[in-house]
């Protein structure tokens, strides 16, 4: 074969290489724009943005939250813009328009929109947040830019005919007009043959990239834990955890619900970015009487994404009154408290796993009419758990992918581990106790334990009209919520306690301090 044959297959089999390789993209972003114009793009897209968010390096939160921030204050316009970009972008890949632009273009819109393609189409699955795809995507729009500027040249393109007609075109597809197709050899139009071939090519190129995608997923490295980043010394100023007096003697009770974007104290030394209502993890303690009204007036504060309330203790519907609300936005609802027992309330918004495990939810406790066995004491605990990634010095942050898995960092009550081991609960010998425990989870179940104490009365789920003796330790699930009633006889320090050892170790304890 002369050399100038061999030449010849050589650049033709660069053609088909490039060129199959451009269709490759053209492809998946019409397989993404095909998608996004699905019916359940709109309704899903909050839940798939906030994944995103929330499965991101420290470092690139800032830009990423400025896209949630974006689809929050306009989501219509987001939606939009999302299916008209991939819709274009594909068309120019598939039709050989304007190559560089768009190579440049898409690498821009890769940011945005393939995190959120990530989990919601295929061929990238739920696996592959983070910067995987992206990354992808920008080296090989770079190497099909590098490709034009070393004039291999790809199966001729709508750029060509206007190449034609106007040479100042190159400034837009990023090659110079072909002399003809004898003086680049491969760059006439192709046979039947060698378009088969390149498309044959182009979907084996979608694949191979799609399953690169998924399997290279660059998550974050292993992050440190709360208590490797703490300052190792006892929790001061633990949260309070006395029941509050009722929010009201009236037949009606007025209670107002912020969500915001707060700082919030989860171990000795360790803050965590997370989300609240009114600044605090748990939320306020919600104490009513049983027939009382309750108005919630609940306000979104937070501008990076929608939030919501959920009250198990109300007969209501959901549709109405547990509505998200994007930004600036507030709900108002009333429902009667019929009902009495230790209630859970949390954000239900999508992905409610997110909302709840990064801090919104709190206890409302209704008392009954006919009150209780009187006590001298009375504390809520609310059992939960953290899913961290380490940000900076000893900051964290969610971890989304530690969620789904149920790989808790921390079980804590009342938001802070350990808090109550270090900072004992004072109880007098003789006194009663009433501990309200509810279960925020989101995941684990609770089996509460008191060493060296047994419940004198279990009040299971709330459910004050089927009382439990004499019980040593009682399984609450996520969602749930219990009262028990217990009675020291001489003094020491009494631990309480989650009996799942692993919860205890990861802070699920705290004491009493009998004297």
């Amino acid at each position: 074969m002369s050399n100038e044959s061999r030449s010849s297959s050589t650049v033709a089999w660069k053609t088909v290489v490039f060129t199959a390789l451009r269709l490759a993209l053209g492809l998946l972003w019409g397989w993404m724009a095909i998608r996004f114009w699905s019916p359940g793009f709109d309704s899903h897209l909050h839940h798939y943005h906030d994944v995103a968010l929330s499965s991101q390096p420290g470092m690139l939160m800032p830009w990423f939250g400025m896209w949630v921030g974006i689809m929050s204050i306009a989501a219509d316009f987001f939606a939009g813009f999302g299916r008209l970009a991939a819709t274009l972008v594909a068309l120019c890949l598939l039709l050989g328009f304007a190559r560089r632009t768009v190579y440049i273009l898409a690498i821009v819109l890769s940011i945005p929109l393939w995190p959120l393609a990530d989990g919601f189409l295929l061929p990238h699955s739920f696996s592959a947040f983070g910067l995987s795809s992206v990354l992808i995507y920008f080296l090989l729009f770079m190497v099909l830019m590098h490709a034009d500027r070393l004039a291999i040249p790809q199966w001729p393109g709508i750029d060509d005919l206007i190449l034609g007609q106007w040479r100042g075109w190159r400034w837009f597809c990023g090659f110079g007009p072909r002399q003809d197709a004898a003086a680049s050899p491969g760059a006439g139009r192709p046979g039947f043959a060698q378009r088969s071939l390149t498309w044959l090519l182009a979907a084996v190129f979608a694949v191979l990239i799609s399953g690169v995608a998924n399997s290279l997923h660059l998550g974050h490295p292993e992050s440190p834990s709360p208590f490797q980043v703490g300052d190792h010394g006892l929790v001061a100023d633990p949260r309070p955890v006395a029941l509050p007096p009722l929010a009201g003697e009236g037949d009606t009770v007025e209670i107002h619900l912020e969500a915001l974007v707060s700082s919030i104290r989860i171990a000795s030394g360790v803050s965590y970015n997370g989300n609240t209502f009114n600044d605090t993890t748990p939320g306020p303690v919600i104490h009513v009487r049983q027939g009382q009204t309750v108005k919630i007036r609940f306000t979104n504060r937070d501008p990076l994404m929608p939030h919501s309330i959920d009250l198990h203790s109300a007969r209501i519907s959901p549709t109405r009154a547990f509505a998200s609300a994007r930004f600036g936005e507030t709900v108002e609802f009333s429902f009667r408290a019929e009902v009495p027992g230790a209630f859970l309330y949390h954000c239900s918004t999508n992905p409610v796993l997110l909302h709840m495990a990064n801090g919104m939810y709190g206890a409302i406790i209704i008392d009954p009419i006919e009150p209780l066995p009187k006590v001298d004491a009375e504390y809520v605990l609310v059992q939960s758990e953290w899913y961290t990634q380490h940000v900076s010095g000893s900051s964290m942050m969610a971890d989304y992918r530690k969620m789904v898995t149920d790989q808790a960092d921390l079980v804590v009550f009342n938001g802070i581990a350990f808090q109550y081991r270090d900072n004992p609960l004072p109880v007098k010998v003789g006194e009663t106790v009433r501990i309200h425990l509810v279960n925020a989870g989101p995941n684990r179940w609770s089996s509460f334990h008191v060493i060296g104490g047994i419940f004198d009365r279990v009040y299971p789920h709330g459910d004050m009209q089927h009382v439990l003796t004499n019980v040593s330790a009682y399984s609450v699930g996520p969602g749930q919520g219990s009262t028990f009633d217990i009675r020291f006889t001489e003094p020491g320090m009494y631990p309480f306690m989650d009996h799942n050892m692993r919860n205890m170790m990861l802070g699920a304890e705290g004491m009493f301090d009998v004297h």
